[in-house]
Formats: C-alpha cells, structure tokens, sequence
C-alpha cells in the first residue's frame, strides 16, 4: 500500500487538488466580473469581441478561449471548470517539473491563488500560473527553443496588463543577449528561429499594448485615474497596506499589521541585496516587475486580490530559475535561502487562502444566483427588469434564460456592461419615471432589480426605496441573503401604476 502510494504520490497529491478546488466551485455563486466575459464570448461575435476589449482593457484570449462553449450553450459552471482546468495544468507542471522539495509544492498548490483565487473565480487571471510555470521551464531552453519560450511569455501578456512590467523585462534581456552578445555564435537555423520568435514578439505585445492604451482613453473605469499627480504619491502606503492584506489577510488597522509589514519590508531588502548581489540581472528584472504593478495601482487601476497575489508568481518564478540554475552546487541541499523565503511567505498565504475557501462554504460570494433563481420560478417569463445598474444587474443574467434586462442610462436591453460615458450617467428620478412610463406602454409587467450598493446614477439610495414603498410606487416582493460581495444582494420589487402616473418626488 504504502509502495503504491509512494509510487503515485503525485498523481495523488493533484487529485485531491482537483477535489478541493471543484468542491469549491460547486459552492461558489459567481459575480458580475466573471458573467461580464462569458457574456461577451456569449452575445458577441469574433469582430465584435475584439472591438468590444476597448472598453474591458484586457486582452481578448480569455474571452476567445470561452466563445465555443458559451455560444454552443455549455452550462454557466463552464467557465469555472476552464479555469480550474487551466491552472490544474500549471499545478501537475508544478509537482512534475519544479526543482523544489515535495513540500514547498504542496504549499504552491495550497496558495491562495493556486487553491482559489484562479481556479474558483474564473477570469483571465487564470493564465498566469500556467503562463509563469511555461516560462520557468523554458528558460534554460530558451537559446534552443526561442519560439516556445517567446510563446510563453506572450501567454503571460495575454493574462493581464499587469504582468506587461515582467513580460517587457523578460523580453529586453532576452533580445538584447540573444542577438546582441550572442549572435555571432549562433547557427543560421538558430538565427532564423530567433527572428521569428521576435516578430511574434513583437507583433503580438503590440496588439496587447494598442487595446490597453485605446481601453486607458475609452474606458470609463480608467480614464480618470491614470493622469499623474502628486497627490496620488501620497497614497503609496495605502497600496501597500492592501498589497499586505490582499496577500496575507492582515487588517491594516491590527498591530500584528504592524509587525508584519515591518517583517514584510526587512526581508523584502534583505532578499533585494541578496538578488542584487547573487543574481543583479534577476534583481532588476523582479524590482521592475513590482514597480510596474505599484505603478499601475496608483495611477490606473485599484488593487484586487487577484492582481496582487500575481506578485507570488513573480517570485515564484526567480526562486525557480535560480533554482536551477544552481542545482549542481546545492544537490545535498534541500532548501535554498530564496526557497525559504519563498515558504514564509507562502504558509501565511496559504492561511489566508483556507479562510476564504471556507468562507465560500458558509455563504453566498455573490446573491445574483440566489435573485435568478427566484426569478426563474416566480415571475413571468415576458416580464421587464429595470436595472439602474447594469454591472450589478449583468451577474443575475447568466443564471437565467432571460435576456430582458433595461436600462434607463441606455434606454435598451442589456447583458453585458460597456463601460463607456453612459457608465455614470446620472438622472433625475422624474426622468428615470418618464422612460419607465414610456416603457410601461409596451409591457405592464415591470420589475425593479435594487443592489445593495448605493446607487449613484439616480440617486436611488435606501431613504428613496422606502419612500416609494411607503407611498406605494413599488412593492417589494423579495430579498436575498447577504454576500461576501456586499454590493451583490440584491432586492426585488414590482413597479406600480402609481409610480407611473401618481409619481412625486420626495421633499
């Protein structure tokens, strides 16, 4: 018994891997960023996909990689099993080929981002392990095998414009030594590989950095943060306090916050001399690399727990190369000091990962699947639902069968969000009622769909609420329960003829 086991260790180790993370799945209710891109890949075709990534900011792979399954009619649970089956791919690559002792795999595989941030919560996130995994083992072959390792890298930049930072550091040192330093030395099948790894190079991180750039200007999410001013500067230590949190689970505002982002920084230097010193060219590559993103979540972008605990394959992958790279002076060492590092930072993230998977387990993540499944079984199937929210609203859709969500910013129907000027556009409640009047002529079954976040767009916050109900313009007819995603709960109400003729506003 214990041969056999000895024997499938690993095997073993992967499929209770695969069991934990899709038991989590099935628990998982998924929210509106994850509903935004199979909605896409759903309701949109190839051209459009691709037009459409001006306002998401991302590369359109993710969405291309679901377009078969969701316009062929694939269940909704889909997009999480791609996910998982993606990044399972990078944890059997991770137990087969990584130089580390059996436990630090374990650990990898029991991170955070491993166990739930990337194989539960489908996104595009999910192609960064596998992405940074491709790297690792190609990067002693990378003189030999330039297109596979160029491939790699390219597959990194398809994650998100996060990881541009180490995609464009990885690149530069690789062209400038290759043909460069080297070229002389190389054959002539060797240079002609080498070119046509640097065309796909370069054509597709110019396509990656062209949507980014158009998305920076059109994008309504972005536009108005990624001017530079000096007052963002000041919010660096915010950054890092959600760095620490996102990462680690540290409230900010605890003295063990404290004493762990103390700890945090001294060994963070410490590991920076060492690099500098032991591996400069690595040193400068992970130093950019973490910048960029510091750079991005002050000027562009806010911080999420999936693009912070990017910075854990980053690291992942020096300690992996150097690894490596130094196998034969530390055979008859177990650890390096960059892998003991690595396992401290790791059994903390690990912690933090178990509690949000157990989280997962004792509530909703989102209360969109708990509002379609009420309106799947007790409102008609030609009613209206009146969204002031489209983001909020687009999370309930995919768990229906129906496509008769309105909004009052668009005056249409809508599935997915196009985050353009219209985003936040605000009205006045009269007006909102006159385009629900108008709407009320064509259909009198009319829903309202009240998130628990507070409405900026109409101004529509709780005080409103019950001052409709009061008066008896809606009428409430359900509430969901609350959500790891606050914003997520939602409340259902059924609209009246006294709202649309008897409407005042409130004093």
């Amino acid at each position: 018994m214990f041969k056999v086991i000895k024997k499938y260790k690993l095997a073993i180790i992967l499929i209770i891997y695969i069991i934990i993370t899709f038991t989590t799945i099935l628990f998982h209710e998924k929210w509106r960023d994850e509903s935004q891109a199979w909605l896409i890949a759903r309701d949109l075709n190839i051209v459009d996909i691709i037009k459409q990534m001006k306002y998401e900011g991302h590369s359109f792979l993710w969405y291309m990689i679901l377009v078969p399954f969701a316009k062929l009619g694939f269940p909704y649970i889909t997009e999480n099993l791609i996910s998982l089956g993606i990044v399972t791919i990078a944890a059997w690559l991770i137990l087969k080929k990584a130089p580390f002792s059996l436990f630090t795999k374990i650990l990898i595989l029991a991170s955070y981002p491993m166990s739930y941030l990337y194989p539960v919560i489908a996104r595009n996130y999910c192609l960064i392990p596998l992405a940074i995994v491709l790297i690792a083992i190609y990067y002693p072959k990378r003189k030999e095998k330039p297109i596979q390792y160029a491939l790699s890298i390219l597959l990194l930049a398809n994650s998100h414009g996060i990881m541009l930072g180490l995609v464009g550091m990885l690149y530069l040192f690789f062209y400038v030594q290759e043909l460069f330093i080297h070229w002389k030395e190389k054959s002539s099948f060797q240079k002609k590989q080498l070119i046509i790894s640097l065309i796909i190079s370069i054509l597709g991180i110019a396509v990656i950095v062209a949507i980014i750039l158009i998305g920076m200007s059109t994008n309504i999410e972005v536009k108005g943060n990624s001017k530079f001013s000096i007052e963002k500067l000041k919010n660096i230590l915010i950054v890092f306090k959600n760095l620490q949190y996102n990462i680690f689970g540290s409230e900010p505002q605890k003295i063990t916050s404290i004493v762990i982002s103390i700890y945090i920084l001294f060994l963070g230097i410490f590991v920076l001399a060492y690099e500098v010193k032991k591996y400069p060219q690595n040193a400068i590559i992970i130093l950019v690399s973490v910048l960029f993103q510091l750079y991005v979540y002050l000027q562009i972008y806010g911080i999420s727990a999936q693009r912070a605990n990017a910075i854990l394959f980053i690291i992942l992958l020096f300690v992996w190369i150097q690894r490596e790279e130094t196998q034969s002076k530390t055979k008859n060492r177990k650890y390096t000091f960059m892998e003991i590092v690595g396992i401290l930072f790791l059994m903390q993230n690990c912690v933090w990962g178990v509690f949000n998977i157990t989280q997962e387990y004792k509530q909703n993540y989102s209360s969109a699947k708990q509002a379609a499944e009420y309106i799947m079984q007790n409102i008609e199937k030609d009613a209206i639902f009146i969204c002031t929210d489209r983001a909020l609203g687009s999370a309930i859709i995919p768990y229906t069968d129906r496509n008769n969500f309105w909004s009052p910013q668009i005056e249409d129907y809508f599935t997915f969000v196009t985050w353009d000027d219209t985003t936040n556009k605000k009205y006045a409640q009269e007006e909102i009622q006159r385009k629900v009047a108008e709407l009320y002529k064509q259909n009198k079954k009319l829903y309202f769909i009240y998130s628990g976040k507070w409405d900026a767009s109409v101004n529509w916050d709780e005080y409103e609420i019950d001052y409709m109900i009061k008066n008896g313009y809606i009428e409430e007819l359900y509430k969901t329960d609350n959500a790891i995603k606050v914003e997520e709960r939602y409340t259902i109400y059924r609209i009246t003829e006294d709202y649309i003729y008897n409407y005042k506003k409130r004093d």
